[in-house]
């Protein structure tokens, strides 16, 4: 008798998210785990790495979402037009 082995699992509609990939493996108990990862472009891991302006774009993301902005106006009259 001849038995297939599916590597396939089915996860609910609740647990997966856009954009997350999931890293299969078992551990010393042989419980397997799904560890969900992230893929970051290239040309934006830079900003990863550096700790201090990440700090400071994600201060001024909390502020902004807690309106703890100031509306400034408008800045058109300082864009260039290079059309």
């Amino acid at each position: 008798m001849l038995h297939r082995i599916l590597k396939k699992v089915n996860l609910p509609k609740a647990v997966v998210q856009e954009g997350v990939t999931y890293f299969v493996y078992h551990n010393s108990i042989g419980q397997i785990v799904l560890d969900p990862q992230v893929n970051i472009p290239a040309s934006e891991f830079w900003l990863f790495k550096n700790k201090e302006l990440l700090t400071t774009i994600d201060r001024g993301i909390t502020e902004s979402t807690s309106s703890k902005t100031i509306k400034r106006g408008s800045f058109a009259k300082y864009v260039e037009d290079e059309s």
